[in-house]
């Protein structure tokens, strides 16, 4: 089975791939903001709490929309396929449990683009791209450890017990990873009768 028998060093290197990318842009990013510093500081932390948040609804819209889509056309299928479905079909595929830079930095790109246009400044956009990025690597590190990693902690538990629905319970729920704040608000939570042991 792919991944399996892997040693820490190199199982845990698809997490560092996205660390390798996001960390240095997540830092420029607030190096940026503090140069500019036109915002009030005691807004920085609302900004960046706030791009966590937004974290957590573009993972679930994105979980839910994009990467569960049957596309007609065989060439974008393919792609879905091996951005997401492949780790439905193989969920302990180290390899396919985190989401390639090359898929994951054109979104980022996408998204500081829209939190300028919403936010109306480049400081602003900053910092919530830099939190919506600690967002992003939350989500990477917990995915890989419901997959792959240590099956300890209370939230991690809870955690993984909403992802595996959605994997072997039921597809269209739990999309939410990292939260199901949004499969309640959404009506995806789980149901009783799907509650894995």
């Amino acid at each position: 089975m792919p991944g399996v028998g892997l040693d820490k060093g190199v199982r845990y290197r698809f997490l560092l791939y996205a660390a390798l990318c996001y960390v240095p842009l997540a830092m420029a990013l607030g190096v940026g903001a503090w140069r500019q510093a036109t915002l009030s500081k005691p807004l920085w932390p609302a900004f960046m709490l706030l791009g966590i948040l937004g974290w957590t609804l573009i993972e679930y819209l994105l979980h839910r929309g994009l990467l569960h889509y049957r596309a007609e056309v065989a060439t974008i299928q393919k792609v879905i396929e091996k951005l997401h479905l492949g780790h439905h079909w193989d969920p302990l595929d180290e390899a396919k449990i985190t989401v390639p830079v090359y898929a994951s930095l054109p979104i980022a790109g996408a998204l500081l683009g829209l939190f300028r246009l919403m936010a109306g400044s480049w400081e602003a956009a900053a910092l919530l791209m830099t939190g919506t990025i600690t967002g992003y690597l939350y989500y990477e590190l917990v995915h890989f450890r419901i997959h792959r990693g240590s099956r300890r902690g209370r939230c991690l538990k809870w955690q993984r017990a909403n992802h595996l629905c959605h994997h072997y319970k039921d597809q269209d729920r739990c999309f939410g990873v990292t939260t199901p704040l949004w499969d309640w608000v959404f009506g995806t939570r789980r149901v009783k009768s799907n509650v894995l042991a």
